[in-house]
Order: structure tokens, then C-alpha cells, then sequence
């Protein structure tokens, strides 16, 4: 590559020096001198001059070509021996495009800016091929082959062969279970534990019944034993240890069990599960049997051959009286009739009834009044506390109610269809709690609950509140609910803070409204029309474009982000409007290398840059940008405007110049917020 890269420098200088009395300027100088004999056909280092300068008469210049807009050798005749005679071959240009390819013989990979020579060994002027000196971007074509043949690998780099051996060194060591192989000097090691426990095998065989040989197999190996050596019992009481080889085992019971049962007068014994014959204990029982029989107060006592059991004399008692007869019933046993005499009743005698009584009123009170202090006592020990003191019964309904006077009740009442309630009636409260010394009044059904504790809290779902009202879980409340006063004014009046926690995030919708608070301090919806967020996106990508008046899209590749309620992408540089209302689009295009108009220096027409085309709803408008220096400018169009769904908006770059490229840069963004109408 150098030697040909020497060639054409060569080569390109001849073709320079040939016109340089009219087309090449030499630094300090109007001549050209001849050399007699030189191999160089032109030479500028035995120039005085240019050798003391630092910065005279350095370089070669070429002058630029696109190669794209290249269509054709000038020069004619072109392939004689004193015109041209190797058809271009070698001609070297300075290429300022970059990507597609040459307009004339073809092209190795695409153009780069750079210096390209024309490579043509043909006799036809466009059968050549431009090749990059060295290339910009792309690769270089390598091959290289690896292949491998017993221990020795081979690596063929563009056709050119070499061979080495594939492994130098192989060595293995053993330390402990630890196994080390050394392959060229590198070494790796791996812990055979695991392997040769998986890897062994151990079989162990008894001789079997009659034969006391042990044998044990490992890894195939075999060797054999005498199993048991030695054997010896030894009996302590009910206990018996057995020693094997000296080596004891855990002493055992020798009678695990042992029971009698008795069928009639048949006994039988089980021993360790073992049953005996059955022995008929009748002529026993019968010869040693006494039964002493005694009674003290209402029990009576049965001693048989020395064994007593106690049992009530009278098992029950009871009374019938009809009129003034009474019949006495003992354990069931009724006797006769006894005439009471008149002047014995509930009046002036105390009494135990001995079962239950049914006293009929026959629609009647029953009161038991002496003075202003009227009760019913029921003394039951302390001990049988929970049971029963006052039972009232109905068949569908049952009431019991404390009276004052007339018009002041209290009841408490089972309703027929399965309510109870309890129903003040004439009483200026009802109170219904516990007294400061006490724990606090709990409401339940089930296992829910509602609690008002000693301190005044009262709480819902919970047996411990923590607040004047403590609700754990839901609540309705279809009247007016007042937070600090007492006399709410709206379904919800509070006085002080309110806190919200945990709200929702989301969009706001076409119906839905702000919440806000009047000067009065009431909360009320309202309509505000604010701008909502649609999308933003950015150009990440630098894209080459022709400046040929010819609109191209402008590419913005990135969505930072989007509001799919309004907008949607589709496509790099368009974008389709979901939900109808006032809609502002703002863009700013960023861009490289654009040439200024007719090469011009400086000037108005030199700042001009390229034009941005924004089109939405099927119209456009266009803005030209500014051009800076070194051929970089930006480009703004804003436009407001009323879109309907499925409408579009677009965004595309021009640039007018004779000739010539401009590239899009990334920076480029769109922003789009929405309004509804």
C-alpha cells in the first residue's frame, strides 16, 4: 500500500507539473528549472528557501473534488503512448463527499472524505476502480484462517502462511486430593473429593442365617471377616442386656406387658401379648365374699369382703299439692295423700320448692310492694355467679320493663321476628356506660367490636382507639358531618386542617373540573383551562441531507416523553393527533456543514441557514434559520393551532444551494402541549 501510495503521489505530481506555467502556483517563485539525469521529475527539497522556512513550500495542495458529481476523464485522445497512455491509472484526487459512490468506474465500499486514487490495469477509461488511501471509516479487508492439524495450528493472514506447535508443556501433579495440569505454563487445579466420592463404591455382605462371615467389596476389592465373636446376656430384675463383640446394646424390658381381665367370674392373664388359659373364680369369690350394709343421714354405705362404696339414700323429692291435699313423691315413689292444714301458705311460712312452679296471673298483676324501695332479690352463692336471677318467657315475645309512675318506662324487650331492643320512653337521657374506675364500654357483634375507652375515645374496629373517633376500615354517613363544630352546614363541614393521603395520580379528562375553596371556605368545582403536557422528543442521530431544494424529513428519533391520551408517533418525524383542541407545537432544528450561498464569505446571504417546514392539519409554514460560523445554525417555528383527531403534524428540513450537502445534527427537538376547547 505504501509503494502505491508513492506511485501516485508521483504520478499526480507530473500531471500538476505539466500545467503549471497556467494552472499551479509555486510558493516564492515564477520559474520552473530543469535537472539534468534527476529520477525525480519533481523536486522542491534542494530548494533553499523552503528548507529554512518553518512554514514555506511544505506540502503538495490539491485542489477538491466531489467524486459523486465525477462522470467523466477529460483529455484527448486518451490510451496513446503520448497521450495518457495508462487510461487514469494511478490519478490521485482529494474526495470532500461522503457516502454513495464515484460518478465514473466503480467504487470500493462507499466515498469517505479524504485522497482516493483511480486503480484501473484495463484499457477501457471507465473499467477502473476508486480506492481509498487509507480509509476514514469502514474496515480494512483482513482474512485470516485458523486451522489446526495434530498439535500444530496454522494462521493465514491475507494468503500469508504460519505454523507454531499447539501445546509446548503438559504436565499433571497430584498433592492431596488436589490435581494440577500445567499446559503451556498455565496452570489449573481441581479437588478430586467430591469425584472420588462419587466415584467409590463400598458393597457390604452378611453371610446370612448360619453363616457369621462379613464381606466388604470396595471399588471391586473384596475382604472377609468373622461377623459376631462374641455374645452375652445379662438379666437385672425385668431388664436384659445383651453384649455382641464387647459392645452393648440398650437394655430392654423382658415382660413389655401384662394384663388380667375378668369375663363374670372367668379370669385371664396376658403376658407380652401372650394370653393364658381362662380360670373360673366363682368358688373363690363365693368362699371369702361379706357385705356389711350401714346408713348414716341420707347415705348409705356397702362394705364387700373389706371394699366400701357410698350411695344417696333419696334420689329425689317431690311435692303435689292440689287444693289443700299434698302428695309426697320419693325417687319416683308417690305416697299417700295428706290433708295441709289452711292456715300454712307462702304468707307466713318459708319453704324449698323441689321442682319447678307455674303461677298463672290470668291476665293480672303481680306486685310486690311495700314501700318506695319495691325489688326482688335473688341470693345465689357468690360462687355459682353467670347463672340465671330473673327469667321472663313468651311464646313469640318476652318484655321485662321498670316503671315510674306512669309515664316513665325502660324496656327491655325480645320482638317477635328475632329484634331485641332497649326503649327509654319519658326520661330525659338514657345513659348507658361505666363509671371512671371501670374498663371501657365495648359494643360487639361477633367477634367486631366498637369501643369507648376511659379516656373519651370512641373507636370503630378497634379495641384500642387512639383518637376522639377512631375508624378502622369504611364509613357512610348520609347526613351532614361535622369535623370541629356542632352544627354542620353542608355534608361535610370542618374546622381547621384537612389531609389527604395517598390520592390517586392520573390525567384530567374532557368532563372532569379543579377543586377549589371560596372565600367563605366551601369547596366547589370550577372550569381552568391550563395547557396539558403532550410530547417532547429529540433527535439523537446526524443525518446527511442535499442541499437541493427538496424537503426531507426531519429526523427525531427519540421520544423523551409521551402523553398517549393526545398524541401518538407515527413515524421519525411525524406524529397523529388522538383528541381534538387547541394544540402548540414547538420546534428547534439543530445543523452542520451548511454552505453559505454562492461561497460567500460574509454578508447577510452568508448567515442564512436552512429552512424548517412545520405542517399541521394539512397546512404548512416555513421559517429560514441562521447560519453561524464553521457552517453550524438553528432553525425555531412555533405555530398554535386547532386540530381535530387523526389529524397530523410534521416536521421537514430544505436547504437551496447550487451545490453541495448539509447534515442534521442531534439537538433537534419537538414540544407539544395541549388545551382543551
Amino acid at each position: 500500500m505504501k509503494k502505491e501510495i508513492r506511485q501516485i503521489m508521483m504520478i499526480g505530481a507530473i500531471v500538476w507539473g505539466s500545467a503549471a506555467h497556467s494552472q499551479i502556483r509555486i510558493a516564492n517563485s515564477t520559474t520552473n528549472l530543469a535537472v539534468t539525469g534527476s529520477s525525480a521529475f519533481i523536486d522542491a527539497s534542494s530548494n533553499a528557501t523552503y528548507n529554512s522556512s518553518s512554514n514555506t513550500g511544505k506540502g503538495l495542495l490539491y485542489p477538491r473534488v466531489d467524486l459523486t458529481t465525477f462522470t467523466s476523464f477529460g483529455g484527448a485522445p486518451i490510451g496513446l503512448p503520448t497521450s495518457f497512455p495508462s487510461y487514469y491509472d494511478g490519478f490521485v484526487v482529494y474526495n470532500t463527499n461522503t457516502g454513495g459512490v464515484a460518478g465514473v468506474g466503480t467504487t470500493e465500499g462507499t466515498l469517505t472524505s479524504g485522497f482516493w486514487y483511480y486503480d484501473n490495469k484495463s484499457r477501457d477509461i471507465n473499467g477502473g476502480t476508486w480506492k481509498p488511501f487509507i480509509p476514514s471509516s469502514g474496515t480494512i479487508s483482513i482474512t485470516n484462517v485458523l486451522t489446526s492439524t495434530g498439535n500444530t495450528a496454522t494462521s493465514t493472514v491475507n494468503g500469508i502462511s504460519s505454523s507454531a506447535p499447539i501445546v509446548n508443556s503438559n504436565a499433571l501433579s497430584l498433592s492431596g486430593n488436589n490435581l494440577t495440569s500445567t499446559v503451556n505454563g498455565v496452570a489449573s487445579t481441581v479437588n478430586l473429593a467430591s469425584l472420588i466420592t462419587s466415584g467409590t463404591t463400598n458393597t457390604l455382605i452378611s453371610g446370612g442365617v448360619g453363616n457369621n462371615t462379613l464381606t466388604s467389596t470396595v471399588n471391586g476389592v473384596a475382604a472377609s471377616t468373622t461377623a459376631v465373636k462374641t455374645v452375652g446376656n445379662t438379666v437385672s430384675g425385668n431388664t436384659l442386656s445383651t453384649t455382641v463383640n464387647g459392645v452393648s446394646g440398650t437394655t430392654v424390658p423382658i415382660i413389655n406387658s401384662n394384663t388380667l381381665s375378668l369375663s363374670g367370674s372367668s379370669l385371664t392373664s396376658s403376658v407380652n401379648g401372650v394370653a393364658s388359659g381362662a380360670i373360673n373364680l366363682s368358688p373363690a369369690i363365693t368362699a371369702a365374699t361379706t357385705n356389711v350394709l350401714s346408713s348414716s343421714g341420707n347415705t348409705m354405705t356397702s362394705t364387700v369382703n373389706g371394699i366400701s362404696r357410698t350411695a344417696p339414700i333419696i334420689n329425689s323429692v317431690s311435692n303435689t299439692v292440689s287444693g289443700n291435699t299434698l302428695i309426697t313423691r320419693v325417687n319416683g315413689v308417690p305416697s299417700s295423700s295428706v290433708t295441709l292444714p289452711q292456715s300454712v301458705n307462702i304468707y307466713n311460712s318459708d319453704g324449698t320448692l323441689t321442682e319447678d312452679r307455674i303461677v298463672s296471673t290470668d291476665n293480672r298483676m303481680l306486685w310486690f310492694q311495700t314501700n318506695a324501695n319495691n325489688h326482688i332479690a335473688f341470693d345465689v352463692n357468690a360462687t355459682l355467679s353467670g347463672y340465671t336471677r330473673l327469667i321472663t318467657r313468651g311464646s313469640s315475645s318476652s318484655l321485662v320493663r321498670a316503671l315510674v309512675n306512669s309515664n316513665r318506662t325502660l324496656d327491655m324487650e325480645l320482638l317477635a321476628g328475632g329484634a331485641s331492643r332497649l326503649l327509654s320512653t319519658g326520661s330525659s337521657e338514657l345513659f348507658i356506660g361505666t363509671n371512671t374506675s371501670s374498663g371501657p364500654l365495648i359494643f360487639g357483634v361477633g367477634t367486631n367490636r366498637a369501643t369507648l375507652d376511659t379516656n373519651g375515645n370512641f373507636g370503630i374496629g378497634t379495641v384500642s382507639p387512639e383518637a376522639k373517633l377512631d375508624v378502622r376500615g369504611g364509613g357512610i354517613v348520609s347526613g351532614r358531618l361535622g369535623v370541629g363544630v356542632t352544627d354542620p352546614l353542608s355534608k361535610l363541614d370542618v374546622d381547621g386542617n384537612a389531609r389527604f393521603r395517598s390520592v390517586p395520580s392520573g390525567n384530567l379528562g374532557d368532563t372532569d373540573r379543579y377543586l377549589g375553596i371560596t372565600s367563605s371556605g366551601t369547596l366547589k368545582k370550577f372550569d381552568m383551562d391550563l395547557p396539558s403536557f403532550a410530547l417532547y422528543a429529540t433527535s439523537t442521530q446526524s443525518v446527511l441531507r442535499n442541499a437541493d431544494d427538496v424537503s426531507r424529513p426531519l429526523a427525531i428519533q427519540n421520544t423523551r416523553k409521551i402523553n398517549t391520551d393526545y398524541i401518538e408517533r407515527v413515524d421519525s418525524n411525524t406524529f397523529r393527533v388522538k383528541k381534538g383542541g387547541i394544540y402548540t407545537i414547538e420546534v428547534w432544528g439543530k445543523f452542520s456543514n451548511i454552505p453559505s450561498i454562492n461561497n460567500a464569505d460574509d454578508g447577510a446571504n452568508a448567515r442564512l441557514g436552512v429552512t424548517l417546514k412545520l405542517s399541521v392539519g394539512g397546512d404548512a409554514v416555513q421559517l429560514i434559520g441562521s447560519r453561524w460560523k464553521e457552517g453550524e445554525g438553528t432553525t425555531n417555528v412555533t405555530r398554535t393551532v386547532i386540530l381535530n383527531a387523526n389529524e397530523q403534524i410534521s416536521i421537514e428540513s430544505v436547504l437551496s444551494r447550487s451545490n453541495g450537502q448539509y447534515r442534521e445534527t442531534p439537538g433537534s427537538s419537538i414540544f407539544i402541549t395541549y388545551l382543551p376547547l
